[in-house]
């Protein structure tokens, strides 16, 4: 893979991470981060073993990316076949690694590290898109997929920062729900790109800006909290 191609790939991922970055206050370690990206970068093997193994038991009802399938169908394999495997496993990093971390002090942390696990996600699945589909689908997913794998980051992250920090009280509750909340958002994305008609992938598209404009608000909500 060409140079080019590499940058192409990486790019979207590092405008992400400093755009977070660069929107903390009080800045977290880069060390910690630089982890977080890495853990929720090598994650993406065992995921992958796992979804060839959901898809070899038949969990996705024989869905094949070279046919349109019906919008059940599409449903079903996006939140079985995908969320649920790539968020638990971005989950599972989150809280076995920085739950309990110590530079985790404060609302936005939970927000940020949510999205540095998952933009080191991002990172690997966008080479690998790269790699096999080109600079065209490089360019697509810039602009798509990789900012909403971040929109997922920030939805594991507010119940997470919840939970630690506003309503600990109710933490059976928003921990759970740390997990639930980037499933839904991941799965509905992916489902209206694999439902392959003009208005899903309008639809998808729509998803990934409301977000993003949702992220200022959400941003400043989280620091807010921090001296509270």
């Amino acid at each position: 893979m060409s140079l080019s191609m590499w940058v192409l790939a990486i790019a979207p991922i590092a405008t992400l991470a400093l755009f977070f970055y660069f929107k903390d206050i009080h800045k977290e370690p880069p060390k910690k981060l630089i982890k977080a990206i890495f853990l929720g970068a090598i994650v993406i093997f065992p995921v992958g073993i796992a979804e060839l193994v959901v898809e070899n038991m038949g969990c996705t009802l024989s869905y094949s990316p070279l046919s349109r399938p019906s919008i059940l169908t599409a449903f079903i394999y996006a939140f079985l076949g995908i969320a649920l495997i790539e968020e638990g496993a971005k989950f599972f990093v989150f809280y076995r690694y920085f739950w309990d971390d110590e530079d985790l002090d404060e609302f936005y942390d939970a927000l940020i590290y949510a999205v540095f696990v998952a933009l080191g996600f991002a990172m690997v699945e966008n080479i690998f898109y790269v790699y096999q589909h080109g600079a065209k689908v490089g360019m697509i997913r810039a602009v798509t997929a990789v900012p909403s794998h971040a929109l997922d980051g920030v939805a594991m992250g507010i119940p997470i920062g919840l939970a630690k920090f506003v309503y600990p009280e109710r933490r059976g509750f928003l921990i759970p729900l740390g997990l639930i909340a980037p499933i839904i958002t991941h799965g509905v994305y992916d489902a209206l790109i694999i439902i392959q008609t003009t208005l899903s992938v309008i639809l998808a598209i729509l998803t990934v800006i409301v977000g993003w404009l949702l992220v200022p608000k959400i941003i400043r909500y989280t620091q807010s909290q921090k001296f509270s």
